[in-house]
């Protein structure tokens, strides 16, 4: 176990940490990538990406989705999550670059210097809007349609609930060092390192004993450091395996709050009669990320919550990032 916090610790060597920072995706929901530059800069494209020939360069190491060295995905319940987008985003915030330097300050200097270009879709924001779903669970116990038959009185309800951050104090954090060599070493404020180690070893393609995953003392997770550390970490893990420095990435607060996955907002149909529930949930991922994360758990954990001998449950995630057809 760890004895500090991530942004306490010190680098295994002397050369000191490199400071990785994430451009992301635009404001728009989903669009495709353009390789044109923007502002009126001279870049010159480079998977869709515009680099400003004015800056200084020479220090920073840049991470693209064609450096991967195994799969572009943060593998979780599926491997259906990119790490770094290459064609399109399909979220506000999705992660397109990676960007570290050894100075803080130029790290963020280097981010801003950076042009993409989208090819802006029209999203769906509406779940009522949302028709297609991508991600679908169905359970049953007993014989719920005999239950109904027999019931006397029914009730029916629709329930909505809002998105939630869990809003740790310590935020998201991860420190990493990496060689071909020696294989994958990660510190940083986790809840579940089996998470981190499986996505780890499906990016780099390496076996497990060449993956190390050591949790920091955790500062707050509530359930947001369960699967988006696995996010963090790899993309550490690159930066420190293309510059062969370590690396250290902490979001600031601002950069947490927009970036991290939350409890998502769900809309739930329920119809009950004595001792038996009839369930049809659906759950939206806040941003539209098509991924599955820990989702699916919520069937597992309806069953267990309701000690009743008839109970069926349809369980759903739909994209708010959809075409509008």
């Amino acid at each position: 176990m760890g004895q500090c916090f991530t942004s306490n610790a010190d680098p295994p060597n002397r050369k000191g940490y490199g400071r990785g920072c994430v451009h992301r995706g635009s404001g728009d929901a989903r669009g495709a990538l353009r390789g044109h530059g923007a502002g009126g800069l001279r870049s010159r494209p480079i998977c869709g990406i515009g680099l400003d020939p004015g800056f200084p360069w020479g220090e920073c190491t840049i991470v693209r989705a064609d450096d991967i060295p195994g799969n572009n995905c943060v593998a979780h319940i599926l491997a259906d999550q990119p790490c770094l987008a290459r064609e399109t985003v399909s979220h506000w915030g999705e992660p397109v670059l990676l960007i570290a330097h050894p100075d803080r300050y130029w790290a963020e200097a280097a981010r801003r210097h950076v042009r993409i270009r989208f090819e802006a879709l029209e999203p769906v924001l509406d779940m009522e809007q949302a028709a297609r779903v991508f991600q679908e669970c169905r359970r049953e116990k007993g014989d719920v349609n005999q239950a109904f038959r027999r019931a006397d009185v029914t009730l029916e309800g629709v329930y909505r609930t809002p998105a939630v951050d869990q809003v740790y104090i310590e935020t998201q954090g991860m420190l990493a060092v990496a060689s071909r060599e020696h294989g994958v070493t990660v510190r940083g404020s986790l809840q579940c390192p089996y998470y981190v180690h499986h996505a780890l070893q499906h990016l780099f393609g390496l076996p497990g004993d060449k993956v190390r995953v050591v949790p920091c003392e955790t500062g707050g997770g509530f359930g947001g450091k369960e699967d988006y550390p696995s996010m963090l970490a790899c993309h550490a893990a690159l930066l420190a395996w293309r510059s062969g420095r370590p690396v250290r990435m902490i979001y600031d607060r601002a950069e947490d709050l927009a970036a991290t996955t939350k409890r998502h907002p769900s809309r739930a149909r329920d119809l009950e009669a004595e001792d038996l529930v009839q369930m049809s949930q659906v759950l939206i991922y806040r941003r539209g990320a098509e991924c599955a994360e820990t989702s699916q758990r919520k069937t597992i954990l309806v069953f267990s919550a309701f000690p009743l001998r008839s109970l069926r449950l349809w369980y759903a995630r739909i994209s708010l990032a959809d075409l509008v057809n």
